[in-house]
């Protein structure tokens, strides 16, 4: 028995794993990226053993790399530089749930479908909602600043964070924020800790704000021949003040391989569809569908309708959540994988955003299908390549560096959701480039010297 191995299991006990094919199921993520083989995964049970097991690793110089659910999409949770996987399964219990003051406290592994399970019984929710939210945990949520489909509505996960606890390389412990709606005090680490992919911090606990649940929902979809009347009739509804939760679209590709969930019959000189839902009271959600369906068809759509039978929208927004992996299943029978990017643009240039895509990927050899939250301007391209074959995979990225070019040309960014992680580090520099604005990447690597001075939390994301 090594140092090392000696060292964890005076820590961990059989809680430290060394055997292969342990090691194996906690090496990747949902991405194409490939990890280096890490020594160990260990699983800890409370702040005070991820604090004993960070010290170890500070002080010997062993790089760390904090696992939630494994759900990033950019290789932000593999194990980059070997060291040690740290999962964060065993640490799951909601310790606290304060509806008086609209809070709950839980920790950092719990995942938001249980979470909001949870909170269903008390006629609250918690409003970021990832398309992997049935296994995304909220550290990791966290970590990366996730986003999901009630975006347009309640935005990302940094505006639902009041505090966090969380571990320092050397194993201090610190708690940030706290349980009030408003505070300053100083230099608001909370914000720096929210995507910051776990390279300055372990996060154990946090500190969440919730909301009561609405009464109702509704629902439009609508079908379009090209983006920009799809755009026009967002910014209708948003002038309208209507309360329009989740604002969706899909190219003619992702709606293909969503159809089947759905029964939907696509008119053939379709190019769109785009996917409205409407969160109002029993009250007020008639009249809120009536206004929106107007606005809706007065952009001229081929085709649309409305909805507020609960099943129909429960099934519909299901459905869209799904989409990646219904995709994934159907390319995967035919031995492909995806390599996905995602951007964002400002909602005005979204339509040229996506012609420019569009154009891109008629000259490409790759098949590829196109999805995203408009109300956001977030455009997701999913690149189906053979994951075995280095040609395919070299090529889909040269497809996802102009994807990311594409974004930066028409004032957006190369992450909208999912952090840097590996596969980004490079546009990162680009956009940084492109503001004239590089000594944000020094600052960042200061930050993370201060708080990291060994460089051993998660090395090689965000930047090198």
């Amino acid at each position: 028995m090594n140092r090392i191995e000696s060292g964890l299991r005076r820590i961990l006990g059989d809680r430290a794993r060394f055997d292969s094919s342990e090691i194996e199921k906690y090496m990747h993520d949902a991405s194409y990226l490939q990890p280096e083989r890490p020594l160990a995964v260990v699983f800890p049970k409370s702040t005070a053993e991820v604090s004993r097991v960070l010290r170890f690793c500070n002080g010997n110089g062993i790089a760390m790399t904090v696992r939630g659910g494994g759900t990033s999409l950019t290789g932000a949770c593999i194990p980059a530089k070997g060291g040690i996987v740290m999962s964060m399964e065993r640490l799951k219990r909601i310790l606290e749930i304060n509806t008086e003051d609209q809070y709950a406290v839980v920790q950092s592994d719990v995942v938001i479908n249980d979470l909001n399970k949870r909170l269903g019984r008390l006629g609250y929710f918690y409003p970021p909602d990832p398309g992997s939210s049935s296994v995304a945990s909220v550290g990791g949520t966290i970590a990366t600043n996730a986003g999901g489909l009630r975006g347009v509505m309640y935005g990302s996960t940094k505006r639902w964070v009041l505090g966090v606890e969380a571990v320092m390389a050397d194993g201090t412990v610190i708690e940030t924020g706290s349980r009030t709606m408003k505070l300053s005090r100083g230099y608001d680490l909370t914000s720096l800790l929210v995507g910051s992919e776990g390279t300055l911090a372990v996060i154990t606990k946090a500190i969440l704000r919730i909301e009561p649940s609405h009464e109702k929902t509704g629902s439009i979809v609508a079908y379009y021949r090209s983006m920009g009347p799809a755009c026009e009739m967002l910014y209708s509804l948003r002038r309208s003040n209507l309360p329009v939760v989740t604002a969706e679209f899909m190219d003619r590709k992702s709606v293909g391989y969503m159809g089947g969930s759905l029964g939907i019959d696509v008119a053939h000189s379709a190019k769109y569809m785009i996917f409205i839902g409407i969160l109002s009271s029993t009250s007020s959600l008639a009249s809120d569908m009536r206004l929106a369906s107007v606005l809706v068809k007065r952009s001229k759509p081929i085709s649309s309708r409305a909805t507020i039978s609960p099943e129909e929208v429960a099934g519909e927004y299901l459905s869209r959540k799904e989409l990646h992996d219904i995709m994934a299943e159907e390319v995967g029978s035919r031995g492909l994988g995806i390599i996905i990017g995602y951007v964002v643009v400002p909602l005005s240039k979204l339509a040229l955003a996506v012609r420019d895509i569009e154009r891109m990927c008629a000259l490409s050899r790759l098949g590829s299908a196109m999805f995203g939250h408009i109300g956001e301007g977030n455009i997701h391209l999913n690149v189906f390549a053979d994951l075995g074959r280095s040609r395919d995979v070299a090529y889909a990225t040269r497809m996802l560096r102009e994807l990311g070019r594409i974004a930066i040309r028409h004032g957006g960014s190369v992450s909208a959701e999912h952090g840097i992680g590996l596969e980004k580090k490079q546009l990162l520099k680009d956009e940084l480039a492109a503001l004239r604005s590089p000594k944000e990447l020094v600052l960042m690597k200061d930050i993370k010297k201060a708080f990291d001075p060994n460089g051993i939390l998660n090395p090689g994301k965000i930047f090198d």
